[in-house]
């Protein structure tokens, strides 16, 4: 199978369930490393389009608790997703 479809499948599949806290943490750890990772973006974008939903109530609240989990600072202000990303020291 091409390396291109595994990455894929591996990565719909990750996307669209949830698993032990074990394998979210290696899967994760597995798209953050550099090899191969335009495969891994554009399995990530497809299945993104792929997605036939629409944002409700339940979105924004996720999105709130993701945010505050991260340290951004992400809203929608008149229909415009507003993000302001936190300072970093040097």
């Amino acid at each position: 199978m091409e390396k291109s479809n595994i990455i894929t499948r591996i990565i719909k599949k990750f996307l669209s369930g949830r698993f032990s806290v074990e394998t979210e943490e290696k899967v994760q750890r597995w798209i953050m490393k550099e090899e191969n990772a335009e495969e891994k973006e554009k399995a990530s974008l497809e299945y993104w389009n792929e997605l036939d939903t629409e944002a409700d109530s339940k979105t924004y609240s996720a999105l709130e608790r993701v945010n505050l989990r991260t340290g951004y600072n992400a809203y929608w202000q008149e229909d415009c997703f507003i993000i302001s990303l936190p300072k970093t020291s040097r």
